[in-house]
This record gives structure tokens, C-alpha cells and sequence, in this order.
């Protein structure tokens, strides 16, 4: 069962060997969850031999195939670490920004073959160790990651108000390089929102990008920036909502007043998430709920007085 434990590595990281006894210790990715803070002491346990587990901070436990697909792990898949595959993405990579290429890229098609968002893929480590998602949230998204040259990276899909793929954005998983970009999408105007299809509450949260949508809820959309094309205000005002609540980063201050104008204007109830400096929906996910109950409703007047004079 060494293989395993290699696999466990890759996700969990630095492994230990328990003195004198066929065990080995991680650190559980458990104990915060559980209400018992980071674990940092290695309190998990694996015996291989007797395919079982425990915490002894957090008191998780179970078989080891129990421990390899809570952590999205297909028991006998190849064992690839991630610079390996850090290099080999890098590889199928290389000239895939060059701006010609993109413009060929039709927004209602993907560039690659993809494949859902699984347990055992990168991709899933990636929305479930780093952002913090769990799985059927991420599903619920249709997220995908690409194959061949997009290897690396998930696609945040658009879907238009009959289900179709209209638009999508490319995220790396590894932030190895500044010489490839972080995000990338086809350069065809924004016409369609992210996750408009699915809102279907008294209230729509409008953000900027698809992380800070996910992070803000299943009522939330993003405009893939600062600004609104005059497409997607459009759509944002042909669909009836009780309230418009504008949420863009805390850098955004101007273009989010901008905005509620186009909606006061047309006798929307609009209000105005604030956020800390330098802060997204997507960096205060924990806290997000805390400063959605304290948005505030905006006026004319306050739109004069707020952002816009």
C-alpha cells in the first residue's frame, strides 16, 4: 500500500513515520472543520497495512480507502507529483496566450476537449484544498478542465437562459509563472452573464468575476470586471428582480455607483455591498454573509453625493 501513502503526500503533504510501528503521520486536513483549529502536529495516522486511519486531535477516522476518497484520490491512479506536473503543463502551455490563436476561440465552444471537475483530478484538489469549495458546489457550476494545451487549467462556464454555453473563463491552477496569464477567455464582446441562468431568488448579487460569484452564493453573477456591457445590463434589467445588490472589489467604488444608476434609473430597488480595502467577495468568503446584511439601499441623491459627482 506504499502507493497510497505516495498519494496521500501529494495531497496532504510532508509524511512522518510513527517510531517504531508501521505507521504514518500527516497533518489533518480535518481538524479546522471540525472545530479543533489547523492541525500542524501531524495527528493523523495511516497504518497501510491495516488499510485504517485516525486523528487523534480532530477523532476522524475510517478505512483507507474511506481517507483516499474524502480527499478525491483514486485509489492505483498513477502517482504524479505536482512539479512533474507542473512541468508538463507548462509544456502543453507554451504559446497558447498568443493573442491570434485566442481571437480563432468561438466563446460558445471550449478551445480543448474538457472533463468535469472530478474527484482525483488536479482541478478538484484545486477548488477543494485551495478555494475551499466542496464538491457539489463546484458541479452544480458544471465546472470542467481542459485537456492538451488547457491542461491546466478549469473553465468557468457561461450558459446562456436556455442552457447553451455562450461564454467561459480559463483559470490556471498553478500560480508557478507571471508569464502566463492567471485567467484566460475567447476576446469576443461580454454579451452574457455568469450564472444568470441559474438565479432564480427575489435578489440577484452582481460581482466581477467568477470566483467572487461563487463565494457570494448561488444568487450571484459576474460581469467579468469592472464595467458592464450595455448587453449585459440589458439582460440584468429584462429578468424582474425584488432587489439589485452591486458587490464589485472595494477598488471599484466608482464603477459600482455607475451601475446602480442603470438600474434606479429604470425604478430598481438597489443596494451596495462595501467591502474592506483591497478586498473581494472571493477573499472574505467566510464573511461574505456578514457584509451582505449590511449593504446599504442607494438614492439618486446618494448616487450624486456617493460615486458619480
Amino acid at each position: 500500500m506504499q502507493e497510497s501513502i505516495e498519494q496521500l503526500s501529494l495531497v496532504l503533504g510532508t509524511v512522518k513515520y510513527a517510531d517504531g510501528s508501521d505507521e504514518h503521520k500527516f497533518n489533518c486536513p480535518f481538524c479546522e472543520a471540525n472545530g479543533h483549529g489547523k492541525d500542524n502536529k501531524w495527528h493523523l495516522y495511516v497504518n497501510p497495512k491495516k488499510e485504517k486511519w485516525i486523528c487523534f486531535k480532530c477523532g476522524e477516522r475510517g478505512s483507507l480507502d474511506q481517507l483516499l476518497q474524502k480527499l478525491g484520490i483514486e485509489k492505483g491512479a498513477p502517482v504524479i507529483n505536482d512539479d512533474e506536473f507542473m512541468k508538463l503543463a507548462k509544456q502543453l502551455e507554451f504559446g497558447i496566450h498568443d493573442e491570434e490563436k485566442l481571437n480563432d476561440v468561438s466563446p460558445s465552444e471550449y478551445p480543448c476537449e474538457v472533463r468535469p471537475v472530478e474527484p482525483g483530478s488536479s482541478a478538484y484538489r484545486y477548488m477543494k484544498y485551495v478555494r475551499g469549495y466542496e464538491y457539489k458546489e463546484f458541479a452544480d457550476y458544471k465546472l470542467v478542465y481542459g485537456e492538451f494545451m488547457f491542461s491546466s487549467r478549469i473553465f468557468f462556464p457561461t450558459f446562456d437562459m436556455d442552457g447553451k454555453l455562450c461564454y467561459w473563463v480559463a483559470r490556471k491552477i498553478f500560480n508557478d509563472s507571471d508569464k502566463v496569464a492567471k485567467y484566460v477567455n475567447p476576446k469576443a464582446e461580454k454579451l452574457n452573464v455568469f450564472n444568470l441562468n441559474r438565479v432564480k431568488g427575489d435578489h440577484i448579487i452582481i460581482c466581477e468575476g467568477v470566483l467572487s460569484a461563487m463565494a457570494a452564493g448561488p444568487e450571484a453573477v459576474a460581469i467579468f470586471g469592472k464595467t458592464a456591457t450595455k448587453q449585459q445590463i440589458w439582460l440584468l434589467n429584462s429578468i424582474k428582480f425584488d432587489e439589485y445588490i452591486i458587490s464589485l472589489d472595494s477598488d471599484a467604488r466608482k464603477e459600482a455607483f455607475s451601475l446602480a444608476s442603470e438600474f434606479i434609473n429604470r425604478g430598481k430597488k438597489v443596494s451596495l455591498v462595501e467591502l474592506p480595502e483591497r478586498e473581494d467577495p472571493d477573499s472574505v468568503r467566510k464573511s461574505y454573509k456578514k457584509y451582505l446584511g449590511l449593504r446599504t439601499p442607494i438614492t439618486d441623491s446618494e448616487l450624486i453625493l456617493g460615486g458619480l459627482s
